[in-house]
């Protein structure tokens, strides 16, 4: 038996690996090693995101005196326009054709114009707020514009429940502490699904194209890309190219960055227009302009917890979770879901709500009772305060002094504005002269003052009696505006929207009016020559331009100061049937 077995295992043939040339071995070994890598690497992007803030770490700028050499400015990007970035040369242009000087202006490091240069969005912490703020001369605001008026500040005011809602609808892969490296504005496997769907769709135009976006790109569509849309493969690559130097600006390692993301793009979504609010972005906006609903309120029954609820709060609860779903949803074709065909938006958050129970996102019960929720689209809740610090007319009439300054065409825009102006204007006694013309309303604050008096206040109302006044310093070479108020209750600026008719006291306004007129007659007809002048059609009773030109062809010292003192020195009519016009009419 046992040579039996022996015999039988001698005539066994044994398997033996292959003879490989070593060579071979040390690349089929290569291979294995570098496939591990990349599967390590697309995971973790531990090698991509030094690579990446090496390069973030070389964009630089800083604010220095103004040379000739200043920073290409943004593109065509809702973000850049709304906030006036893509105005920046226009209004430099014009205000230093109006006198104005720049002090200081930024510059950017060789990286950072490089990349300007091939329309790479440059990397720096975005505001989460902005508008126009006026300024004192004490540097103490007295009006501010925010927009979006309500925002989340900081990430960990964002109630947890609505995170994960809008990580789910959006951006599964995100926050994910176990991958710090990970680079937020790529996602490898619905990149990849993106391309080859765009690839298909070459051959069969009917096969939808899913997109790719992550938070970061779609973020960085919203604010820089033209008309917030991806038009082309290129603009994907520089969405993708921007969000990642931005997430890498602070180093390897982005979660604080990914936080910031889920911030900025809750305070940024695009919610369409309505007639009070005119533009809408941000879920805080959204919920008042669209819902009527109080954003702060909103936030604190969503942070509740569930269990310690009673029926009526998480109706409540229900509601306003309702609302922050459907503007998530709404942000997808904001018109269209928000104005054109609202049921197609419940449809769609009745789907929503129950896909995100599904996932463990919301509970049976909170899915239950939004399900019964139905909320009403309203567009025409009236116009809100805007922030603002004692604004009054000062504050009116300096905001339209910089329409002007700064050629824009509404208030609307320039509230919008990345802007800050400082004025000359005195707030504290500003308030104080403002305070003290509205108590002259009051018969015993008018007693008090000296008022009642004959020829004053010593019969009448004295709440129909508008009051204004202006105080100037006399500055530099300059007066300077420190007070300018009255006590009308309407938006009319009494010092500056209206004509008085002054009777005597008019003279010396009337003469000074009428030198300014010969001055710019004066500018513009005396560097012509006399046959120039004399072939100058005159408007019919425009005696004025008549008269100057008549001047200037006859005499030899054409400066202004003569033609002033001649001015002064013309002979009117003693006719007592010549008529002339007065506030009071034909005299």
């Amino acid at each position: 038996m046992n040579r039996l077995i022996a015999a039988s295992s001698a005539t066994t043939p044994r398997w033996k690996w292959p003879a490989l040339p070593r060579h071979r071995i040390l690349v089929f070994a290569s291979a294995i090693l570098l496939v591990a890598l990349a599967v390590f690497e697309l995971q973790s992007s531990w090698l991509a995101s030094h690579l990446w803030a090496a390069i973030a770490g070389q964009v630089s700028f800083s604010t220095e005196k103004a040379t000739n050499d200043p920073i290409p400015y943004p593109g065509s990007g809702p973000y850049d326009q709304r906030l006036g970035y893509t105005r920046f040369q226009g209004i430099l242009n014009r205000v230093k054709a109006q006198g104005f000087t720049l002090q200081k202006e930024t510059y950017g490091s060789s990286a950072y114009v490089l990349l300007a240069k091939l329309r790479i969005y440059p990397a720096y912490p975005e505001k989460v707020q902005a508008g126009l703020q006026l300024l004192d001369r004490d540097g103490n605001p007295f009006y501010a514009a925010k927009f979006p008026r309500r925002a989340y500040e900081n990430f960990s005011e964002i109630p947890p429940i609505v995170v994960r809602t809008v990580l789910f609808i959006e951006n599964r892969d995100l926050l994910d502490s176990e991958h710090p490296y990970r680079n937020p504005a790529v996602t490898w496997s619905r990149l990849s699904r993106a391309v080859v769907d765009f690839g298909l769709h070459a051959f069969n135009h009917k096969r939808p194209v899913i997109g790719g976006s992550t938070l970061a790109t779609q973020l960085e569509k919203m604010r820089h890309s033209p008309g917030g849309r991806t038009p082309t493969v290129g603009e994907k690559i520089r969405q993708i190219t921007a969000a990642s130097l931005r997430v890498y600006r602070s180093g390897p390692q982005t979660l604080s960055e990914q936080r910031k993301i889920v911030r900025d793009y809750i305070n940024s979504i695009p919610l369409a227009a309505t007639a009070a609010e005119g533009e809408v972005n941000g879920l805080g906006d959204g919920l008042w302009a669209w819902y009527g609903m109080d954003f702060s309120g909103i936030n604190s029954l969503l942070s509740d917890r569930g269990e310690l609820l009673n029926e009526n709060h998480e109706r409540q609860r229900a509601r306003g979770y309702r609302a922050v779903l459907s503007l998530f949803i709404a942000t997808r074709a904001p018109s269209q879901y928000l104005v054109r065909t609202p049921e197609a938006l419940r449809l769609q958050t009745d789907g929503y709500l129950r896909a995100l129970c599904r996932a463990g996102i919301i509970s049976t019960r909170l899915r239950d009772f939004a399900l019964n929720e139905r909320l009403r689209l309203q567009s025409g809740l009236g116009d809100h305060p805007r922030s603002k610090v004692a604004a009054g007319k000062a504050a009116m009439e300096a905001r339209i002094s910089l329409l002007s300054l700064l050629n824009l065409e509404s208030t609307y825009a320039l509230d919008r504005l990345d802007l800050t102006a400082t004025t000359t204007l005195d707030n504290t006694a500003q308030e104080q002269v403002s305070t003290f013309l509205e108590s002259l309303k009051d018969r015993t604050q008018v007693t008090k003052a000296g008022l009642v008096q004959e020829k004053l206040l010593s019969e009448g109302d004295p709440r129909s009696v508008i009051y204004s006044f202006i105080l100037y310093e006399r500055g530099q070479g300059m007066n300077l505006l420190r007070v300018q108020t009255d006590n009308y209750a309407g938006q009319l600026n009494i010092n500056l929207g209206t004509k008085l008719q002054l009777g005597s006291t008019a003279k010396l306004r009337t003469l000074i009016n009428y030198l300014q007129i010969i001055e710019e007659l004066h500018r513009q007809y005396s560097g012509m020559s006399s046959s120039e002048l004399t072939s100058i059609q005159v408007v019919p009773d425009d005696h004025l331009t008549a008269w100057a030109i008549s001047y200037l062809s006859e005499t030899k010292d054409r400066s202004l100061v003569p033609m002033l003192e001649a001015a002064l020195n013309r002979k009117y009519s003693g006719n007592p049937y010549e008529g002339f016009f007065t506030t009071g009419g034909l005299h």
